[in-house]
């Protein structure tokens, strides 16, 4: 029920699939291979660990947003939300570490 809400139902549907396409471009593959099981056991191993990080900030946060947000929701809602996490995590004083 959870993967449904966060993937196929309503407007979660387009922000997932925007999220999908850009973590495919990250990666370098085709959307399909970005499982939607990662949003719910990201128990996986990438190979940059950079990458690997940028993929589970992503994927909190498209969890977070479509969570917390479900009655006010689209996909460019979703990203501008992305857009100021990463400039509030950049403001932090050990922004470095992070």
């Amino acid at each position: 029920i959870i993967l449904h809400r966060l993937t196929e139902c309503g407007i979660s549907q387009e922000v997932w699939e925007w999220t999908r396409t850009r973590l495919a471009l990250i990666h370098r593959t085709d959307r399909k291979r970005i499982p939607t099981d990662w949003l719910l056991w990201p128990s996986f191993r990438l190979w940059s660990r950079q990458r690997h990080q940028a993929t589970l900030w992503i994927l909190a946060n498209m969890v977070y947003y479509v969570v917390q947000n479900r009655r006010t929701m689209s996909p460019q809602d979703c990203i501008e939300f992305l857009h100021r996490t990463r400039w509030k995590t950049y403001q932090g004083k050990k922004r470095m570490e992070l």
